[in-house]
């Protein structure tokens, strides 16, 4: 199968795909709306660490002289590494929800105005209601880092 043909599947209603675009049934919704909750979750992770951070470093110098096993040093680092990729990554989360509610509601036109006789509604207002949720929190996610 082509790539215009795997496409043309996902985000074009034709009798192919029975008039259902792949990308706005029920299986990749549930998938948009668990990477938004993840990527929503790691930035909110982000913001705690930030607020965090001082008195982290107080208490783990503080049991860095208590504890040296190999284990706790391990589970530290991981810790840490774990904490610089949800800080790293807080600018990065509204562009990843901008361009996923973006190809939703590329998808919903299409869906809409390409086979307009034929209306799958609930497919139709699922895909905009998920495209909404993550332009809401990429809108949120912006006023918080105070980029607007």
């Amino acid at each position: 199968m082509s790539v215009h043909t795997h496409l043309h599947r996902h985000f074009l209603p034709s009798h192919h795909n029975a008039y259902r675009p792949h990308i706005l049934r029920k299986g990749w919704l549930l998938f948009f709306v668990a990477v938004i909750m993840a990527s929503e979750g790691l930035f909110v992770s982000g913001l705690y660490v930030q607020q965090a951070a001082p008195s982290v470093a107080v208490i783990q110098d503080s049991q860095t002289a208590s504890v040296g096993s190999a284990a706790s040093s391990f589970l530290n680092s991981f810790g840490k590494d774990l904490a610089r990729i949800a800080v790293e990554s807080e600018p990065y989360i509204p562009w990843i929800l901008g361009m996923l509610g973006a190809m939703l509601v590329i998808a919903v036109m299409f869906a809409f105005f390409v086979h307009i006789q034929i209306q799958q509604s609930e497919m139709l207002f699922s895909g905009a209601l998920v495209a909404m949720f993550a332009f809401s929190l990429m809108i949120t996610n912006i006023h918080i880092l105070g980029i607007l």
